[in-house]
């Protein structure tokens, strides 16, 4: 005869009765699920970042392409547009950017067969500019506009007030062929007509993509002002310089004996021995005395990178971009702190 088990009131239940979570496990729990999820909110933004900066890279580098494509098919590297002088600063009115000689419109660069600034493409800071000795990244020798014009043919404005037709011959992207003194070869029957030619035979397409990166950027406000821009709205610089220090002075023979003679702009690479320097970070793609490709450099492509700033911007312009407060309180120390803050994201790349 088997016995019966009889369960006696107020016996062990642990075995059939569920324990629900307490309130500090609750808590602690939806802290860990917190964390996990911060976590990976910051390696997306990171994942973000890195995408856009390597896209930066490849558009930089395309632009770099197109410099070369446009050598090949014209034997010189896109000339460097003057820009100091776009708007009257008394009647803030824009200034004339082009001259027309023999029927052909030329525009205003640093170096061609109608003037001789080449004590500015070798680094001679133009008169009335001024030295500003915090500031060792300033150096005029870029433009905003250069590579709009020669690798897109952006500079659409009219040669005469009598014609609409644009210095390069096109309305829009695509240009005629342009010439090492500034000039477009532009066809007499495109060039006299009295409305905008819609004829592109025998133009030469743009040398680089445009689309979101790089896009092309033309003012309502200035007409002279075009630029290519990067995906945060910044403008692209080229940088164009001459090597050699003239020996004797006012001989135009130049020589190479130091590689301060190399005259490569500070933003694009530099001389880390010289104490101006000492807070900025030593890279080796910006390094003059260890990189062999930017001693033999005499141009370059540079993309102010995420933060939008280059480095080399006006106190008051590098401390609204970068949130340091007021500028007038900056030590000589502090200013080269953010200025090597502002150029460390900087993407450069250069060629000969």
């Amino acid at each position: 005869m088997s016995a019966s088990v009889i369960a006696q009131p107020g016996g062990d239940r642990r075995g059939t009765r569920s324990r629900g979570f307490t309130l500090l496990e609750l808590l602690f729990s939806i802290l860990i699920i917190g964390i996990l999820m911060g976590l990976l909110g910051l390696s997306a933004v990171h994942i973000m970042k890195t995408a856009r900066v390597t896209a930066d890279r490849q558009m930089v580098k395309s632009i770099q392409a197109g410099i070369s494509e446009f050598q090949k098919e014209f034997g010189f590297i896109p000339p460097l547009m003057k820009e100091q002088h776009d708007v009257d600063e008394a009647t803030g009115t824009p200034n004339p950017s082009t001259v027309v000689t023999a029927g052909r419109a030329r525009v205003d660069i640093y170096l061609n067969a109608l003037n001789a600034d080449v004590d500015e493409l070798h680094g001679v800071i133009p008169p009335g500019e001024g030295a500003q000795p915090d500031n060792p990244l300033r150096d005029p020798r870029f433009s905003t506009r250069s590579l709009a014009v020669y690798l897109a043919g952006a500079l659409n404005i009219p040669v005469t007030a009598a014609s609409t037709v644009p210095m390069d011959g096109i309305a829009g992207p695509g240009l005629y062929k342009p010439n090492q003194d500034g000039t477009f070869t532009v066809p007499a029957d495109v060039r006299n007509a009295s409305t905008t030619s819609a004829r592109t035979t025998g133009a030469f397409q743009p040398f680089v993509s445009l689309g979101k990166t790089p896009k092309l950027y033309s003012s309502v406000v200035s007409p002279f002002k075009v630029e290519l821009r990067d995906s945060r709205d910044a403008p692209i610089r080229y940088y164009r310089w001459l090597q050699g220090r003239e020996e004797p002075a006012g001989s135009r023979k130049f020589v190479i004996e130091t590689p301060a003679d190399l005259n490569v702009p500070p933003m694009v690479a530099r001389d880390h021995t010289n104490t101006l320097y000492d807070y900025f970070k030593k890279r080796p793609e910006r390094d003059l005395l260890s990189n062999a490709a930017v001693r033999g450099a005499s141009y370059a492509v540079v993309s102010a990178g995420p933060n939008r700033v280059f480095g080399d911007e006006s106190r008051v312009e590098l401390g609204r971009r970068l949130g340091h407060g007021d500028p007038g309180a900056w030590t000589p120390a502090l200013e080269l702190k953010y200025r090597a803050e502002a150029e460390e994201d900087n993407i450069v790349e250069v060629g000969q």
